[in-house]
């Protein structure tokens, strides 16, 4: 693994974006030529013989032994080392996405692939060897919802939004032991007008923080005991989409989902010591 971006290091020092995205996408297709249909035959002639078989991914490249997940998680891999270095791609986010795609709401497969998120511009890009097929989905949506249907693709610009924005948000007020406050959400013209319903500064200052931390270019001023921030979307082409009053919901179903769940767990076990005590014999 560590040959393989060291090659495609060589090959894409101070190539653009996009140049980049095709030379991942071909160098990473080009590590399996053989069919879904032979490496399955192959797998269930392992399995024939073992219970279960365990392979690292060294291994499954020599081999060619590799599908969709194989793939785009290298393809994962090499561009979020490629937007570490200096010289490479602009620093942002890079993972594997796995979804269901759909045509005309049928099911048709389960699939695989890496995505980029440019954390300058905001683009985001498939990059998916297996198919050795990439696009900038931002700028070029139709293509790929041809490509992958529009629920797998409005799930994935979600998704990423989820990681770069809302989630760092979600942490930064966790650390500081605050609440999300809740956001009464407006539009103004191009800009997003978002109104803080909290009266404490102290929260203010970490709704602030949070967005410095995310990079969100804005600007915040008091409106009575209220505070108000607005975000210009012209200078912040880096947003995908903003559905904080979304999150907010989700953020609050989630943990009060985790708080039941240590209510049940604590209910157990102490059950569970109830029960040794009792058959614990009396002296």
């Amino acid at each position: 693994m560590q040959k393989l971006k060291i090659s495609i290091r060589k090959l894409c020092f101070g190539k653009p974006v996009a140049q980049t995205l095709e030379i991942v996408c071909t160098v990473v297709n080009l590590l399996t030529l053989r069919s879904k249909m032979d490496i399955k035959r192959e797998f269930d002639t392992l399995l024939e013989d073992n219970e279960s078989i365990n392979f690292t991914m060294d291994e499954l490249m020599k081999t060619g032994m590799l599908v969709c997940r194989h793939l785009g998680l290298i393809a994962a891999a090499i561009l979020a080392d490629l937007a570490r270095e200096e010289g490479y791609l602009p620093q942002g986010f890079a993972g594997q996405y796995r979804s269901n795609l759909f045509h005309e709401d049928r099911f048709m497969s389960a699939h695989c692939w890496a995505v980029y998120r440019d954390g300058f511009t905001g683009n985001a890009w498939i990059c998916d060897p297996s198919a050795n097929f990439f696009c900038n989905a931002s700028e070029n949506p139709e293509l790929a919802k041809k490509t992958y249907g529009e629920v797998a693709l409005d799930e994935m610009m979600e998704r990423l939004n989820e990681i770069c924005l809302l989630e760092p948000l979600a942490k930064e007020f966790k650390t500081h032991n605050k609440e999300l406050p809740v956001i009464l959400e407006s539009k103004v013209g191009d800009d997003l007008e978002l109104e803080v319903n909290v009266y404490s500064q102290l929260e203010l200052q970490a709704l602030i923080r949070a967005f410095h931390k995310v990079d969100i270019k804005f600007t915040a001023e008091q409106r009575g005991e209220k505070g108000l921030i607005i975000i210009e979307a012209k200078e912040n082409p880096g947003l995908l989409c903003f559905r904080y009053p979304e999150f907010i919901q989700q953020y609050k179903k989630r943990k009060t989902e985790l708080e039941i769940k240590k209510m049940k767990d604590f209910s157990r076990e102490l059950d569970r010591k109830l029960v040794f005590l009792n058959q614990s014999p009396t002296r």
